[in-house]
């Protein structure tokens, strides 16, 4: 990551803290900036502003108390881009991968959070 990437998610978190309609901010996933020091520069600008780290299911399950209160784990779904990445045997499955496709499609269309 770069110095001008961090800027720009400061920046986000800054904007995000002063508008009552945000709720948190999740970092940009596979950005290359250190989690640590991101966060220690959100919290000077954007001070308890909750943020979300996107991490694999390994390192959620392995989340201790490295950070403060308001950062929690996000479970990055960055491997399954695609709808026949779940696999599915019968309808009730089918259903379920139509369901999750248009959440994904969603998400990928929708203003950051």
């Amino acid at each position: 990551g770069t110095g001008a990437e961090l800027d720009a998610v400061v920046a986000a978190a800054k904007y995000a803290y002063t508008q009552e309609t945000i709720l948190a901010l999740t970092l940009p996933p596979n950005s290359g900036l250190d989690n640590k020091i991101v966060i220690d520069a959100i919290r000077v600008q954007a001070g308890k502003l909750p943020v979300f780290i996107p991490m694999s299911l390994g390192d959620l399950l392995k989340m201790s108390g490295e950070f403060d209160k308001h950062v929690y784990g996000s479970l990055d779904m960055g491997h399954t881009s695609a709808v026949a990445d779940i696999a599915s045997s019968e309808s009730q499955e089918d259903r379920s991968k139509l369901f999750y496709h248009e959440a994904v499609s969603c998400m990928a269309r929708s203003p950051p959070e």
